[in-house]
């Protein structure tokens, strides 16, 4: 008798939870991953991507490291949270393609020959590359 009813609890469950809304789950190292998704209305935020609350509550992280779901294949996006007008986010940075940019950049400058000429160019090769966007928020 207690099966079928922790069976029926369970099926009833399932099925009165929204599809698609599983707020947190275990990667296969163990670590507790968010899903991507988020929130309208958390605190005092209009926007709060899922990844970057304490889980199971409503408390907002506005800075620290986030991890969250990007596929079902597995695959996790890792990042920092973020606040900025009114949204909190967790943002990802390719650093390596922005180190790319800057080291090739700062190649062509080399060959200007004069150093202050030189200066200028690398001052604005830093600005190209920050303004490349490498980043991506979940």
């Amino acid at each position: 008798m207690h099966v079928s009813t922790l069976i029926l609890s369970t099926s009833l469950t399932l099925a009165l939870a929204p599809a698609g809304v599983v707020g947190w789950a275990q990667a296969a190292n163990g670590v507790w991953v968010a899903s991507n998704t988020w929130y309208p209305r958390v605190g005092n935020y209009n926007n709060v991507h899922e990844s970057c609350t304490r889980m199971n509550s409503n408390i907002v992280l506005t800075s620290g490291e986030c991890a969250y779901w990007m596929d079902s294949h597995g695959t996790i996006g890792h990042g920092l949270c973020y606040a900025e007008d009114n949204k909190v986010g967790c943002e990802s940075c390719n650093e390596d393609g922005r180190s790319k940019c800057l080291v090739g950049c700062i190649s062509t400058c080399a060959f200007v020959g004069i150093p202050s000429a030189v200066a200028s160019c690398t001052n604005r090769c830093r600005g190209l590359c920050k303004e490349q966007n490498f980043c991506t928020t979940g």
